[in-house]
């Protein structure tokens, strides 16, 4: 392969990569919570001959993910609740890890515990009781709650948000949830409202941040510019095997 079918192989995989970036933003326009993602194309031109490798612990370090926030709708469900600013919820998975997202659709999981609608736990746990009757979450993350048979509300914990140096740099996994990474640097947990992080509101939930009108744009630039590196492929190839007959 010559020097300039390399660069064009490579400039195809990195719009391919953004194809597919932009086709999943699109995707989930309508995901509650969700975060555009964008390829950085100087990660990708790192490397000579192709791709560069993750970065420690999986991180696809050519991929920024986009926190700004989306717009708020409101909701009838007293166990949906929207972050109004910086910050993500921590969660614990099946394997005791952590995770983080923007989602704010919660339920009570099979262990009475204050989950996403996944059944993941929130962090810190907060056990509610038994027969819900109401519950109250502050904008400081207060939570608050009454049982069945009850006739006031008792505080059942504190909600935390976590914010990273760097949250563009964060994993993206399943479901809405992301990854600490060397890049993103450790969560820092804090009080709703404080320190720089967002405010908790109950009742409203978050909508993706994807602007279709841009995102069909970058997809339709990107196509072009993908077709057209593969013509230099092809006329490459064609010149080479004019140049190999002329030899003979």
């Amino acid at each position: 392969m010559s020097k300039i079918e390399a660069i064009a192989a490579m400039g195809m995989q990195a719009h391919k990569l953004a194809i597919e970036t932009i086709a999943n933003n699109i995707a989930n326009s309508n995901t509650t919570g969700y975060k555009a993602a964008r390829v950085s194309f100087p990660s990708l031109l790192l490397r000579e001959g192709g791709l560069p490798a993750p970065a420690a612990g999986g991180a696809p370090n050519h991929l920024v993910t986009d926190f700004s926030g989306g717009k708020l709708s409101a909701s009838a469900s007293e166990f949906d609740v929207a972050i109004q600013g910086g910050g993500l919820f921590e969660v614990r998975l099946p394997d005791g890890s952590s995770a983080y997202t923007r989602g704010g659709r919660l339920q009570v999981n099979q262990d009475g515990m204050l989950a996403t609608a996944e059944g993941w736990p929130l962090k810190p746990g907060l056990r509610l009781p038994d027969g819900l009757a109401e519950l109250v979450i502050g904008a400081d993350g207060k939570v608050l709650a009454r049982g069945s048979g009850q006739s006031r509300l008792d505080e059942v914990g504190q909600l935390e948000l976590a914010q990273f140096g760097n949250p563009g740099a964060l994993r993206p996994l399943d479901h809405g949830l992301y990854a600490a990474t060397e890049a993103s640097g450790e969560a820092v947990l804090g009080t709703p409202g404080r320190d720089g992080l967002g405010s908790i509101a109950q009742q409203r939930l978050e909508g993706a941040n994807v602007n279709m009108v841009e995102e069909m744009v970058n997809l339709m630039a990107m196509q072009r510019a993908y077709e057209a590196l593969a013509k230099v492929v092809q006329a490459n190839e064609a010149i080479s095997e004019m140049s190999n007959n002329l030899r003979k």
